[in-house]
């Protein structure tokens, strides 16, 4: 059974958009059966013009790593508003979702870094 997207659709993300998704691990496999899918460029979400979520894994192809979740604002990938490392799918699964909430605030309340 093809895993692509079911951890994904699992998400909330609010009015966020997936605009990119290489995320296609499987929760019920261990990480080192799944090494060549953990790569710095697993999935972007887009909230607005201005702001983006990005997760990736650390470092690249090393099961031993973390996932990186990142804040973007305006594209400044040297100075992200946030970031958090995570290592289980339950602490990504809301470390993205707090995420998501934290960017929305952020695009609310009119807030520029």
């Amino acid at each position: 059974m093809k895993t692509k997207n079911s951890f994904i659709k699992k998400l909330n993300i609010l009015d966020g958009v997936i605009t990119w998704n290489s995320f296609d691990l499987d929760e019920n496999r261990s990480f080192d059966d799944q090494e060549f899918l953990l790569t710095e460029d697993m999935l972007q979400i887009t909230f607005g013009d201005r702001f983006t979520l990005d997760v990736g894994w650390q470092p690249d192809l090393d099961p031993k790593g973390s996932f990186v979740v990142y804040a973007i604002q305006d594209e400044d990938w040297d100075n992200p508003l946030l970031k958090k490392t995570c290592n289980t799918f339950s602490e990504l699964k809301k470390t993205i979702e707090d995420t998501a909430i934290f960017i929305d605030k952020m695009r609310k309340s009119g807030i520029d870094h």
